[in-house]
């Protein structure tokens, strides 16, 4: 009994010393946003031509692809076949929801979209972020939560 009792103890230290920041759910997600100290990886999962508006699943590509942020303001942006680009990154409010402005280094082959260098990834109430160049006749782009911020 005693062993158990003390078993017992055990767990419960290490479940309680789990880091707080450890996005579990959605909510961790919106919550890491609203405070600007958005951590985190999202995986691509769609692309949407501008013409015809026609889906593309990630399943159909040669790669996977990722953003992954850090709660100091930096993202890296990667794909399975091994290219990567990183930079800084603000959560910004716009008139038409919350968004992500990121800034690459100098040199970056990754960006897709019509502002050199920078991409905007609107944060849709699911967590997923959607960017790309639809603006600009390019394909829109869609980023789920993957890893710990999945639900």
């Amino acid at each position: 009994m005693k062993q158990s009792l003390i078993a017992l103890f055990l767990l419960l230290a290490i479940g309680a010393c789990k880091p707080q920041d450890t996005p579990t759910s959605m909510a961790d997600i919106q919550q890491m946003i609203d405070s600007g100290e958005l951590k985190g990886t999202w995986k691509f999962s769609k692309m949407v031509a501008s013409w015809g508006n026609q889906e593309t699943p990630a399943a159909d590509f040669d790669y996977q692809e990722f953003y992954e942020f850090s709660a100091d303001g930096t993202f890296r942006k990667y794909r399975s076949s091994g290219e990567s680009d990183s930079g800084t990154y603000e959560v910004k409010d716009l008139s038409d929801g919350k968004y992500i402005i990121t800034t690459y280094t100098e040199g970056a082959t990754l960006p897709v979209s019509c502002t050199p260098g920078q991409e905007a990834l609107k944060i849709e109430e699911n967590g997923v972020l959607y960017g790309g160049a639809l603006p600009c006749d390019g394909p829109a782009l869609y980023y789920e939560p993957f890893g710990e911020n999945a639900q």
